[in-house]
C-alpha cells in the first residue's frame, strides 16, 4: 500500500481519475510529479493551492479528510464564472454521481468516458420528442 494512502485516495477522488496523465493534464503539472503524488508524496504548499483551485477541494480536506471537501465560493453572488470554474464544478458533480453509483449494491457498474472541453462543446444533443 502506498505511503500516505489516504491523501492519495482523496487526490484521486478530487481529480475524478487515478490515471496520472489525466491528472497531469487537469492540474497542468508534469506527469512524473503526478506519479510521485500518486505514490504518496505530499505536494508542496504551492502545488496544493493549484490542486485546490483546479478541483475546488479544500487543502485541509485533501491533507486530512477532516474539513469540508469543497471550497465555498468567494465571489459576490451574481458574478459570472470563468470557464475553468464551470469545468471544476461539472467535474465535482460528475465525481459525486460516480461515487454514489459505485457505492450502490446494484450489480455491475457503468463505464464512463471523460470528454475534453472541446469534445463536450461539439457534442450534439438528440431531441427526445418529435417536433410538432
Amino acid at each position: 500500500m502506498a505511503e500516505n494512502a489516504d491523501f492519495v485516495s482523496r487526490l484521486v477522488e478530487a481529480c475524478g481519475t487515478s490515471k496520472p496523465a489525466a491528472i497531469a493534464e487537469l492540474l497542468g503539472m508534469r506527469y512524473q510529479s503526478v506519479r510521485n503524488y500518486l505514490k504518496g508524496r505530499i505536494p508542496s504548499a504551492p502545488v496544493l493551492v493549484i490542486i485546490s483551485e483546479k478541483t475546488l477541494c479544500s487543502i485541509d480536506w485533501l491533507l486530512t479528510g477532516r474539513a469540508k471537501k469543497f471550497l465555498q465560493p468567494t465571489e459576490p453572488e451574481g458574478t459570472p464564472l470563468a470557464s475553468r470554474q464551470l469545468e471544476a464544478i461539472a467535474r465535482r458533480v460528475v465525481v459525486e454521481v460516480i461515487n454514489e453509483m459505485n457505492a450502490s449494491p446494484k450489480g455491475p457498474q457503468q463505464e464512463f468516458v471523460r470528454l475534453q472541453s472541446s469534445d463536450a462543446m461539439s457534442e450534439k444533443v438528440e431531441e427526445l420528442a418529435p417536433k410538432p
